[in-house]
C-alpha cells in the first residue's frame, strides 16, 4: 500500500511571507540573568528583550534588530559578571569566612 503524504504546510511560506530573517529576542537568557547571574542586568535586558519584541510586531525590523544586539550585549554582560561573582565569594569563603 502506498504511503499517504499530508497537504498540510510543512514549513514553507505561502504568500506574503516576510523574507526578513528573525529577530531574537533572548527573553529566556534574560530571565535565567535576572534570577541566576546579575539582577540589574536581567532587568535591563528583559525591558529591552520586550523593545525588541515590539518592534518586531510593528515590523520594524532595524529597530528590533539594535534592540536584540542590545539585550545580548546586556546578558552575556550578566553572565559574565555572574560566573566572576560566584568565583570570588566561593574564594573569599574558602580562603578568609571558613574557620576550620
Amino acid at each position: 500500500m502506498p504511503e499517504e503524504r499530508s497537504t498540510q504546510n510543512a514549513g514553507f511560506a505561502y504568500g506574503n511571507a516576510q523574507t526578513q530573517p528573525r529577530t531574537r529576542d533572548y527573553f529566556w537568557f534574560s530571565i535565567v540573568n535576572l534570577v541566576c547571574c546579575c539582577f540589574p542586568l536581567g532587568i535591563a535586558a528583559i525591558i529591552y528583550s520586550r523593545k525588541t519584541r515590539d518592534a518586531v510586531l510593528l515590523n520594524d525590523i532595524p529597530t528590533a534588530a539594535k534592540h536584540s544586539r542590545v539585550t545580548l550585549i546586556l546578558n552575556v554582560v550578566a553572565l559574565i559578571l555572574g560566573i566572576i561573582f560566584a568565583i570570588v565569594f566561593t574564594f573569599i569563603y574558602y580562603k578568609f569566612l571558613q574557620e576550620k
